[in-house]
């Protein structure tokens, strides 16, 4: 026995890191530096590292950090995220609690990505900056999007780290987002080119700008035909919605913009060429810093509400 460790100990000895060789047969690296063979501060070995949580054969319940998590297929493609992807592609739910991600998750042509009863939370491992969630299609940037089938993200929250990170981007053309929730975020949701969006009774909160429209430039209708319903908007620093972009852009089913400390909804052109049409129908305003700002009357209200806040700038208002 005594000779088989001390072989253990000679090998381990030569796979070490010291800046100066062993003093002698026997001695253990450790720390960066030597110790004699028996010495009683030597470290039994590390065993050998599990396989990674998203190798192809044995996904590991580490990515989702749930004690019981329900897992979808292996997946079919290698990454930091593979497992999530797959069960995105295969409209899997995920499990509840925290799920673990490296930013960016990029989610293309998925057919549902689902938590579980609104308890799954999407949490990057880093706080580098950037997208954390990509939502596209691979017709994203044509001019005509015919996609044939609904993308659909529902049932998550997202946790940004700072306000660097964008929380969800999106690139791509029929899908819907339903009861998400965005927290934290430099923006919560940044559109830069959608046709055919849907979002529905989700919550954006804190988030430096909630909802950010700007499209991909001149000269491109990158974004057309997107509606709000029933959604919060909460607590932003600067815009509750900074649309620069897009045609047939809808706020409705009693969507609300409370307590935004700078401006609820600020509308105007990003480039001079920029085609822009927005319609309040049935939005409460309350408590924002300025309910709306629309220096080039582009928007259109229908049953507007508010309380201790004001409009400036030009809003469009039915006759009476």
């Amino acid at each position: 026995m005594y000779v088989i460790i001390f072989l253990f100990l000679v090998l381990l000895a030569g796979t070490q890191t010291c800046t100066i060789p062993a003093p002698g047969p026997g001695w253990v690296c450790q720390d960066g530096g030597w110790l004699p063979p028996g010495h009683p501060l030597i470290r039994p070995p590390t065993p050998a590292p599990p396989a990674s949580p998203d190798s192809l054969n044995t996904p590991s319940p580490i990515l989702f950090g749930a004690s019981t998590p329900v897992w979808p297929p292996a997946p079919t493609e290698p990454g930091p995220n593979a497992s999530i992807i797959e069960a995105a592609k295969r409209g899997i739910d995920l499990p509840p609690g925290d799920v673990y991600f490296t930013p960016p998750l990029r989610l293309r042509d998925i057919a549902r990505l689902r938590g579980t009863a609104g308890r799954t939370v999407l949490k990057p491992n880093t706080p580098a900056g950037g997208p954390l969630v990509i939502i596209e299609t691979t017709s994203a940037g044509d001019y005509a999007i015919e996609y044939p089938i609904r993308q659909i993200v529902e049932g998550i929250r997202i946790a940004c780290l700072n306000e660097y990170q964008t929380g969800i981007y999106i690139n791509g053309g029929v899908m819907t987002l339903q009861d998400v929730t965005v927290v934290g975020c430099g923006e919560g949701l940044y559109v830069s080119f959608g046709v055919n969006i849907a979002v529905r009774d989700s919550l954006f909160v804190k988030n430096r700008v909630a909802l950010m429209l700007l499209g991909q430039g001149p000269p491109r209708p990158s974004i057309t035909t997107v509606r709000f319903s029933g959604c919060r908007i909460r607590g932003s620093t600067l815009y509750g919605a900074r649309i620069g972009h897009g045609l047939g852009i809808v706020f409705d089913d009693s969507t609300i913009f409370e307590g935004n400390s700078g401006t609820a909804l600020h509308v105007e052109p990003a480039w001079p060429q920029s085609g822009i049409s927005v319609l309040l129908r049935d939005v409460w305003f309350e408590a924002n810093g300025t309910d709306i700002t629309d220096p080039r009357s582009l928007v259109t209200i229908e049953g507007l509400r508010q309380r201790y806040g004001h409009v400036r700038s030009g809003a469009q208002r039915p006759a009476p």
